[in-house]
């Protein structure tokens, strides 16, 4: 049986599953990263700033490994539920083609396969699929930004600027759409010009993740840490904010100051709750900065996996291993299980031994 065909079934469809619109790619610090759609709530990150750790495409079930473990290969799951890998090249230039062609008129599959290929970089490939997206999808805003993306990042300024300043006159302003407008100055040079319409677009929206963080990045390159700090404490002082506040509650952390983070986290938690990249941030930090019972306290009780992913969920339960909360992490990893997903179901099997082999006499 061919590969497409063990991956997707004779219909050549993907398996299906809960689907992520927050996230697209994220470029490094330092850089001026495009900024991408957010839905409010994500069922699956595909991109965490925090971790810099890519999860697979709800369209696809694409899983990519981290580059050290394997440069060359992408792990994908059969319909079955089965590991395989396939040669990164293999999969660009006979696999996505022809799953860009199953879901051209499914305009959230469609994104979901494009943020996986702009997040490996393949911005060519996806263009013309970008394209089509503009075509059937009824969020303007996501296939705008999509598809300047696209043209950006292959050269075609003007085109995107055009595209992006089409939203804009269309549906008005919004933090996404102005972030990528400020990229395409950036791009020509006119980094005063971008610096100064990001401000803007974090007026309208504080929570951009790639806005907050090109805000940051730009002011460290000019002022060092302390430039950092200062960018974000402006970009937290803003009505609704709440990740900046992450950000600098991160950079607590790392000072050894975790009851300022605390603080922090207590000002962003009531209006980042229900996104499952803030809980996997903090989940994250918390356990990596040496204070994972922490990080049960704060996040077991708000932590939904169908509405969060699995990530924060993950976070949890080896937190919870660390510091003996047993019954807590039963209770995420309880509701991992309901999920019933086939990629990750070993990995549960693995942990629900771990918890049984420390269950009391």
């Amino acid at each position: 049986m061919g590969i497409f065909k063990r991956l997707f079934g004779r219909g050549g469809h993907a398996a299906r599953e809960p689907q992520d619109a927050r996230r697209g790619p994220v470029e490094a610090s330092g850089q001026p990263p495009e900024a991408t759609h957010q839905t409010g709530r994500a069922s699956r990150p595909v991109l965490d700033a925090a971790s810099s750790e890519l999860e697979a495409s709800a369209t696809a079930e694409v899983e990519p490994q981290s580059p050290a473990a394997a440069p060359n290969a992408i792990r994908m799951f059969d319909r079955e539920g089965n590991a395989v890998l396939i040669d990164a090249e293999e999969y660009r230039t006979g696999i996505l083609p022809r799953m860009f062609e199953s879901v051209r008129q499914q305009p959230d599959q469609l994104y979901a396969l494009l943020v996986d290929a702009f997040g490996r970089g393949w911005f060519e490939d996806g263009l013309e699929s970008a394209r089509a997206l503009i075509e059937v999808d009824p969020n303007r805003e996501r296939a705008a930004t999509m598809l300047g993306i696209a043209l950006m990042q292959t050269g075609r300024l003007d085109e995107a600027q055009a595209v992006l300043e089409a939203q804009v006159a269309s549906a008005g302003p919004s933090g996404v759409v102005l972030t990528n407008l400020a990229k395409v100055r950036a791009n020509r040079g006119d980094h005063e010009g971008a610096e100064a319409l990001l401000w803007e677009a974090l007026q309208l929206d504080p929570n951009v993740p790639n806005s907050v963080e090109w805000w940051g990045a730009i002011a460290r390159e000019r002022d060092g840490e302390a430039g950092w700090i200062t960018a974000l404490e402006r970009v937290a002082a803003l009505d609704g904010s709440w990740r900046a506040q992450l950000w600098l509650a991160r950079t607590a952390l790392e000072a050894q100051d975790p009851e300022r983070a605390l603080e922090l986290y207590a000002q962003a938690l009531p209006r980042a709750r229900e996104y499952g990249d803030a809980l996997m941030m903090i989940s994250g930090d918390l356990g990596r900065t040496g204070h994972p019972g922490r990080a049960v306290a704060l996040i077991e009780p708000v932590y939904d996996p169908a509405v969060h992913g699995p990530t924060a969920g993950f976070n949890l339960i080896h937190a919870s291993l660390q510091v003996g909360e047993r019954e807590a992490g039963l209770r995420v990893l309880g509701r991992l299980e309901a999920l019933e997903r086939k990629d990750i179901s070993r990995h549960l099997s693995e942990l629900r031994a771990r918890f049984e082999d420390r269950a009391p006499d």
